[in-house]
């Protein structure tokens, strides 16, 4: 709530200030830094469509063997 509420306030305030403008970008950190990095896609979609393809095939080829070696 207190970071909100000191966004709110950094957001709502209608001051101009070169100066302020500048600190406020150096005081941005955590997900204000990510933020736009959340929907942008793989740089090798390939490689990591074929990768998690395959690990999920071995994970229920290795579950499947498992529960028919316990019957």
């Amino acid at each position: 709530m207190h970071t909100l509420r000191n966004d709110y306030a950094k957001y709502a305030c209608e001051n101009d200030d070169v100066e302020t403008a500048v600190k406020d970008v150096i005081e941005e950190s955590g997900w204000k830094l990510v933020h736009d990095n959340v929907f942008r896609p793989p740089q090798n979609l390939a490689l990591l469509s074929a990768v998690v393809g395959t690990g999920a095939q071995l994970a229920t080829l290795v579950l499947l063997v498992i529960i028919s070696s316990y019957l």
